[in-house]
C-alpha cells in the first residue's frame, strides 16, 4: 500500500505542476527527468526499503507477518488439453479459458489454410493457360472440399449429366 502511495503522491505532484498556467518547457522537461529518476531509483530499491519498514512496524506493532504461498501447478497438466480443462474448472478466468481454446485452434487453422493454398497453387500453374477463370474456381472448390467429395456416388452423377444433355440436344433438334 505504501508503496503505490509513494509512487502516485509523486506522479500526482509533478501533474499539478505541469497543469499550471505558467509552466514553461523547459522546467516541465526538468521535473520529469526528475520523476524519471525518482521511478527508476524506486524500482531499483524502493520494494526493498519498503519491506524493511513493515518488518520494523511488525516488529514495533507485535504482529507476525503472514504471506500466503504460491500455487504451484503440478506436473499433472501438461498437454494443451489438460491445462485447457483445468483453467475451466477453476471458473475464474472466463477470459483465459476462451483466449487458450482460440490460441488451441490457431495452429490447426493455419495448417488447413497452408495446405488448401498450396492444392491452390498446384492447380493454378497446371491449368492457367488453358482454362477459364469461372472452372479454375470450380476445381479449386472440389480440391479443397476433397472429404465432401468422396462421399459422393460417381455413377449417379455421370447419369444425371447424360440425361441432361441428352434432353438439351433433343430441344436443339426440335428447334430445328
Amino acid at each position: 500500500m505504501n508503496i503505490w502511495y509513494d509512487i502516485l503522491f509523486a506522479i500526482n505532484s509533478i501533474s499539478k505542476i505541469m497543469q499550471s498556467k505558467d509552466m514553461h518547457i523547459d522546467v516541465a522537461i526538468d521535473h520529469l527527468r526528475g520523476l524519471i529518476t525518482y521511478l527508476k531509483n524506486y524500482r531499483e530499491n524502493g520494494f526493498e526499503s519498503e519491506l524493511e519498514y513493515n518488518k520494523e512496524m511488525n516488529i514495533e506493532m507485535d504482529i507476525e507477518p503472514k504471506f500466503n504461498e504460491k500455487q504451484i501447478l503440478t506436473n499433472k497438466i501438461n498437454t494443451p488439453l489438460k491445462i485447457l480443462n483445468y483453467i475451466k474448472r477453476s471458473c475464474s478466468f472466463s477470459n483465459t479459458c476462451i483466449a487458450y481454446r482460440i490460441l488451441l485452434t490457431l495452429p490447426v487453422i493455419v495448417v488447413t489454410t497452408k495446405r488448401n493454398f498450396s492444392k491452390l497453387k498446384l492447380i493454378k500453374s497446371y491449368l492457367r493457360s488453358t482454362m477459364l477463370q469461372d472452372r479454375l474456381n470450380k476445381l479449386a472448390i472440389l480440391s479443397i472440399e476433397s472429404e465432401m467429395l468422396e462421399l459422393l456416388d460417381y455413377k449417379n452423377l455421370i447419369n444425371n449429366f447424360a440425361t441432361q444433355k441428352v434432353k438439351k440436344i433433343t430441344k436443339i433438334i426440335r428447334l430445328y
